[in-house]
């Protein structure tokens, strides 16, 4: 059993020796590796600029290292970049190299040449003035000559190549030829297989990656410009687009997203070859094609601002006796800047500096600066395309004092009276000591520090005094270790300079507990500012949880000399009480006994003193509108402005408006008034429904409670204005819907009666008529229209019809007090006269050949006087048409109307048929038609047979069928049979010519 045991152990301390000595070897080539890089006999290019992850291995090496700006690069070292990551390496002799995002390349140097081996991604490469670079892929090589720039991106299947700037060949490796030679603006694609094909489409700028920096603008505008061989276009393409406009169409799209599916900028262009774009800052894909050919790449656009100075300010003044001081100086960053150049010079023109150096952080500390007034700026530097030193910072100065006399030591912490904790309480724990920190204001000359702390009375048992001498401006003394009893500690430092003289500080005391101490005061916080009359209902309150008797006090100054209220109480809080305006200092003392020595005097424990700012009130507010004594016009349904100024520290206003005459009680209250522009404030009234009197109106400022701040009320200011309403003018007469007598409308029209608070001095009465209800009436199309009329006007002669009315009026000062309404009224239709009595001929008289034997080529045709009329209108018409045939206007006095000779034969001998007649009585007023009569046709027939020229008995017969000139005599026996009877028909007296009218359409009425 012996024997097992031992051989156990010995078995686990073997293995444990293995393990050792494997972390060991692992060790060691973890530091080989790592550290190879020292053991370089020469770099061959250093990192100019790296953004984010970016890292490189060592030939034959399994570790990749972070790069940062300044590493050095070493032959056959492999460099790659991480997504939203690059890194520029800069060659001896001017070379560049630009690795983009998610890219890997090579680096070497072959005849003092360097080669790029690209294995994936983008990059740029720059030759500038050496001998060139190459760029291998493969079994293909680019060879750059001199001043070339080139930029590759690989993928799958091929590697794109583009000569921005300058020339380059493409050789295969294997055989040594130059398979393609490309000039600057060409592109060529070197495929999988080894075939290398020219690309119809060129993007000469930007490159596939490119930054643009915009310092003034947040902004950016990105060129581009391309060349196009539309001969590289194939046979086919060219005969299907051989009559498309759009062939040549160059479309732009710029994306948000590397997936480039839903642009954000699209452009398209005809016949040119460069474009500018402007953009927000930020981080672009673009696409540029032109038919089947494709060119894409990615810009980031970057607004860069300028640094700004943090430390020191131009209030800054150091001091020093024989030692210069170190002067910190720190600034803001700018982005996309790789290093800074800080200018310190003792001209504002920066001529001649005595320190320019660059540094990659955004602080500096310089200790070469004697006494004197420095300027000093800071100009970021730009690597990427080749800006360098821009966007300088504002320039800004100090001083630097020499004195013989040493700065007095300042001592910082802890501060006089301060409480301080040598044991800190952890809940459900053991109370664990805490170390106390003391520090002091550093200084050049000082070669040591001599600390000393001691307890303010040394009694049997008190732990003695604390010395210890350090170079820096601090001392840690760790109470688990020296024992800082509870009570009242002194503390003190000695300086000694490099020329061994001493000083000291001041002797400051602080006190210990051996707990974690609250005591502190805690509303109203420091700088509080208090309204005067609120300085009796605030409380002050504080946090202690030292057992004692606890004092508010209240002084006029920070050191509390004069102290103007003093209140000893048990509890955490206390009333305030009046004060004046001004500024006062509050704090809260605690006085205990020390509970291990009775006899020593009591602690006082004090909280640091907080500022109470008493305010009066606010201002008041300077009115602008309505002005003091002013005379407000108040128009109907527009609101009256109240305007005012703000007031500084105001958060809102109240408004109230008065009459005269009742100036305790508000007619209007608006509580909650804030300013939109920030420098005036005011609210909107409608004041034509109120009497027309003199107000008063006032606003008042108020201020929110805040953190810092109790709530303010401000002064009230009063103004007064006269208010007179300026109403529109009112229609009166006739009222909506009013409908006249038709004869009345003419012979006694009404009128129009109007009225107006403010006499117009431009005014006129628009009339329109028949109106759709839809259309609003537009003056152009006015019926009539009535210039300056009185408040009552006489209508004009309106007939029959709908009318509309409305009053346009001006004052004196041109408002426009034009009626807000239109009104209508009617006019009915005219009353007609009644039909005259219809004597002669009667219904169904018929006229024939016997009728014209017996009576002669003539009708008389008779009806009943009517008294008041101005004129009888005759008309014949066929029985078909309703327009007559035949009208004349005859006077009042004549009752009948002979038809004969031409009326006759024109009208009644060309058509046989049936006939109608009528009489319509009219009357005037004052000249112009007023009535028209109602009328009633009575019927006749003509029946004259139309027979042949044989037929024919008479000559009048011959006449009416066929007129005069017609070459054939009638039968002379009928002839004179008919003329016989006329001889026994007494003669009718013929109707006068002047009063015989004869037309086809009627007579105008």
């Amino acid at each position: 059993m012996a024997k097992k045991k031992v051989a156990a152990i010995i078995a686990e301390i073997f293995f444990i020796c293995l393990c050792l000595f494997g972390l060991g070897y692992s060790v060691y080539r973890y530091l080989l590796v790592l550290n190879e890089s020292l053991t370089k006999k020469e770099a061959i290019a250093v990192i100019a600029y790296k953004k984010n992850n970016s890292q490189r291995k060592l030939k034959d090496g399994d570790l990749w290292d972070r790069l940062q700006t300044g590493s050095s690069v070493y032959n056959e070292d492999t460099v790659r970049t991480a997504p939203l990551s690059e890194a520029w390496v800069d060659f001896s002799g001017g070379n560049i190299l630009e690795l983009h995002e998610d890219s890997q390349a090579k680096i070497l140097l072959r005849d003092n040449k360097p080669e790029i081996e690209i294995e994936y991604g983008k990059l740029n490469a720059d030759s500038a003035n050496s001998s060139g670079m190459n760029i291998t892929s493969g079994i293909m090589s680019v060879n750059m000559d001199k001043q070339t720039s080139i930029s590759a991106d690989t993928n799958p299947s091929d590697v794109t190549l583009q000569v921005q700037k300058g020339n380059a060949s493409i050789v295969n490796t294997q055989t040594g030829h130059t398979i393609m030679r490309l000039q600057s603006g060409e592109t060529a694609k070197i495929k999988k297989d080894g075939t290398v094909e020219k690309s119809a489409l060129t993007i000469t700028q930007p490159d596939q990656e490119s930054k643009y920096l915009s310092f003034s603008s947040p902004t950016v505008t990105i060129p581009f410009e391309w060349k196009y061989d539309f001969t590289k276009t194939s046979d086919a393409t060219a005969s299907e687009s051989e009559n498309d406009e759009n062939e040549n169409e160059i479309i732009l799209e710029l994306f948000n997203s590397k997936s480039m599916t839903e642009p954000v900028q699209s452009y398209s262009f005809n016949n040119v070859n460069s474009a500018n774009v402007e953009v927000p800052a930020g981080n672009y894909w673009w696409k540029l094609s032109i038919g089947q050919d494709i060119c894409t790449g990615k810009i980031s656009a970057v607004s860069s601002k300028k640094p700004e100075l943090i430390a020191h300010a131009a209030d800054f003044t150091a001091s020093y006796r024989s030692k210069t001081p170190d002067i910190r100086f720190a600034w803001t960053g700018s982005e996309n800047a790789s290093q800074y150049e800080l200018t310190i010079a003792d001209n504002p023109n920066f001529k001649n500096p005595l320190v320019s150096q660059r540094t990659e952080q955004t602080s500096c500390i310089i200790s070469s600066l004697g006494k004197g007034t420095w300027y000093w700026k800071v100009t970021p530097y730009y690597a990427f395309n080749n800006i360098g030193l821009s966007n300088a910072s504002e320039s800004s100065s100090f001083v630097i004092l020499r004195s013989d006399k040493l700065e007095k030591i300042q001592l910082q912490k802890p501060a006089q009276d301060e409480i301080v904790s040598t044991k800190i309480k952890i809940k459900n724990q053991e109370p664990v000591y805490n170390s106390i920190i003391f520090t002091w204001k550093d200084n050049p000359e000082a070669l040591s520090y001599e600390f000393r702390l001691w307890p303010e009375k040394a009694r049997n048992g008190a732990p003695g005094e604390i010395t210890k001498t350090v170079t820096q401006s601090y001392v840690a003394i760790d109470t688990s270790k020296e024992e800082i009893n509870s009570g009242t500690w002194l503390w003190q430092v000695t300086r000694t300079d490099s020329e061994g003289r001493k000083d000291k500080s001041e002797v400051r005391q602080f006190f210990a507990v051996e707990s974690e101490v609250e005591h502190k005061t805690t509303f109203p916080p420091e700088g509080y500012k208090l309204l005067q009359t609120h300085t009796q209902d605030i409380t002050f309150r504080w946090k202690t949880n030292i057992i004692g008797k606890t004092t508010v006090q209240i002084a006029r100054d920070a050191a509390f000399k004069d102290i103007i209220y003093s209140l000893q109480t048990s509890g955490n809080s206390a009333y305030g009480k009046p004060l004046e305006v001004g500024t006062y200092y509050w704090r809260i003392t605690t006085s205990c006994q020390n509970k291990t020595d009775k006899d020593a005097a009591p602690i006082i424990y004090t909280t640091p003193a907080k500022t109470l700012i008493v305010k009066d009130f606010l201002e008041a507010p300077e009115i602008t509108t309505p002005k003091e004594g002013s005379r407000e016009i108040v128009r109907t349904t527009i609101p009256v402005k109240f305007q005012w100024k703000t007031v500084p520290d105001a958060d809102y206003y109240q408004l109230k408006l008065y009459t005269q005459d009742n100036p305790l009680e508000p007619i209007y209250e608006k509580n909650y008034i804030k300013s939109e522009d920030g420098k005036y404030a005011s609210d909107l009234l409608i004041m034509d429904y109120m009497p027309e009197t003199i107000y008063n109106w006032t606003v008042q400022a108020f201020s929110e409670e805040s953190p810092l701040s109790s709530r303010f009320s401000g002064k009230t200011h009063i103004s007064t204005f006269k208010m007179r309403i300026l109403k529109p003018v009112k229609l009166l007469l006739p009222l909506n819907g009013t409908s006249f007598d038709g004869i009345f409308a003419i012979t006694d029209p009404a009128s129009f009666v109007w009225s107006s608070i403010e006499a117009p001095v431009k005014s006129k009465i628009v009339i329109y008529k028949d109106l759709p209800e839809e259309q609003l009436p537009e003056e152009e199309n006015a019926f009539s229209t009535i210039n300056r009329p009185k408040y009552k006007q006489r209508m004009p002669k309106l007939y029959e019809g709908q009318y509309y009315w409305t009053v346009v009026a001006y004052t004196a000062d041109d408002i426009d007090i034009s009626a807000t309404v239109i009104n209508n009224f009617s006019v009915r239709e005219m009353p007609k006269l009644p039909v005259p009595e219809m004597i002669s001929p009667k219904d169904d008289l018929l006229i024939n050949i016997d009728y014209i034997i017996n009576n002669g080529i003539q009708v008389d045709f008779k009806w009943g006087k009517m008294n008041g009329i101005a004129r009888y209108i005759f008309r014949i018409f066929k029985k078909e048409d309703p327009s007559p045939l035949f009208e004349v206007t005859l006077p009042p006095d004549q009752t009948e109307f002979h038809f004969e000779g031409d009326d006759f034969a024109n009208t009644l001998g060309k058509y046989n048929g049936g006939w109608q007649w009528s009489v319509e009585a009219q009357t005037d007023y004052e000249g112009e038609l007023l009535q028209k009569g109602a009328t009633k046709k009575i019927p006749f027939t003509v029946n004259i047979p139309k027979t042949k020229p044989e037929d024919v008995v008479t000559s009048e017969e011959k006449e009416i069928r066929y007129g005069l000139d017609e070459d054939f005599e009638p039968d002379a026996n009928i002839e004179q049979k008919i003329k016989n009877a006329k001889k026994k028909t007494p003669k009718k007296k013929k109707t006068s010519a002047k009063s015989k009218k004869s037309k086809k359409m009627g007579v105008n009425s």
